[in-house]
């Protein structure tokens, strides 16, 4: 069960990481993280671009947005199998239910998790 499982994990990381939609998603993430550091509103005084000062203006840019990408790949990773017309095989299959849908949430919690470190590398560059 286990090696089933680990399987179904690798094989929808793999679907979702080869996708071209997650190099648009990447390259928007980061045009997106640049265009909000570089029009941020300074304070009173300037300040260093530290990334201690950095990281509250990409949680604000991306509050909404990593919810956004959540709901997407959500549907996408749904609604794959039924697509391409395979969902009644795989509901014959005598895995638990459990076991499809674990693998998918955790290749959308790399997708999130990637776009985060991606955005967080990007500040980083522009410091």
């Amino acid at each position: 069960m286990r090696a089933l499982v680990w399987m179904r994990t690798r094989f929808e990381v793999r679907q979702v990481v080869l996708s071209p939609a997650l190099v648009v998603v990447m390259a928007w993430g980061v045009i997106t993280t640049f265009y909000v550091l570089s029009t941020r509103d300074s304070a009173a005084r300037p300040t260093y671009p530290t990334t201690l000062t950095l990281i509250p203006h990409i949680q604000d840019a991306f509050a909404v947005i990593l919810l956004v990408i959540a709901i997407f790949y959500a549907g996408e990773l749904v609604w794959r199998e039924r697509d391409r017309r395979v969902h009644e095989i795989i509901d014959a299959t005598p895995l638990p239910t459990w076991a499809y849908v674990v693998p998918k949430t955790i290749a959308m919690g790399s997708v999130l998790m990637a776009m985060v470190l991606v955005n967080v590398a990007a500040s980083v560059v522009f410091q």
